[in-house]
């Protein structure tokens, strides 16, 4: 889905005619849906969660729309509604199971950070899964918390734009491979490879965020 596109979508689900705007938002549902299943795919008794949190997002999508509470960009608005139903889904697991496994991400995860300059692999796990998995089993939530918090802090890099904290995050924390970043923002493969190096490159220029790392990592 491409930028014009993206924005066409935003200013359909914001139509004052009610029969455009509900037409708008079961197509923004089928957009949703895959989203969510993704989520949850591996687990069969989790699947039923995808419709339900779908549902349930574009409920909060039509509610905040109504009150101008939106994205702060037209062409921004997918992956702002992709971040409300992701969000929905994972509230609805942490309620089901508060101590979930963490699904296994695709390529390297942000343990790496250390060095990034380590190449991506399929094999490797995601920072979270390796938390989990090397952590006392009583400490696991703390643990995710602690290191979840942590690589969030990249929101508060400046010179990180929204679009690169996507990828990182989203692919760092919640496994996202790069076909599924590049569906989600509207490019290819190879650009989200680009954007990932050429801000990882930006990150290690941050001392106060890299201490943090490396004083987790001991």
């Amino acid at each position: 889905m491409d930028a014009v596109e993206v924005r066409e979508l935003y200013q359909a689900c914001l139509a004052p005619g009610l029969r455009e705007r509900e037409l708008a938002f079961q197509r923004l549902g089928r957009l949703l849906y895959p989203i969510a299943w993704r989520q949850v795919k591996d687990d069969s008794h989790l699947q039923h969660l995808a419709e339900d949190c779908t549902q349930e997002a574009l409920v909060i999508i039509w509610q905040r729309l109504g009150k101008g509470r939106g994205p702060d960009r037209p062409d921004r608005f997918v992956s702002w509604c992709a971040a409300i139903v992701v969000n929905k889904v994972r509230e609805e697991v942490r309620r089901l199971n508060p101590t979930p496994a963490v699904r296994r991400a695709k390529r390297v995860g942000l343990g790496q950070l250390v060095s990034l300059d380590a190449p991506a692999t399929e094999e490797r796990p995601a920072l979270a899964e390796t938390a989990a998995r090397d952590a006392p089993s009583a400490d696991d939530a703390v643990a995710y918390a602690a290191i979840r918090d942590l690589v969030r802090e990249i929101r508060t890099i400046p010179e990180i734009s929204e679009q690169s904290r996507t990828v990182l995050l989203k692919g760092f924390i919640e496994g996202w491979d790069d076909a599924d970043l590049a569906e989600l923002l509207g490019t290819t493969r190879a650009n989200v490879h680009v954007i990932r190096c050429r801000d990882l490159a930006k990150i290690r220029e941050v001392p106060a965020f890299m201490d943090r790392l490396r004083a987790w990592y001991g």
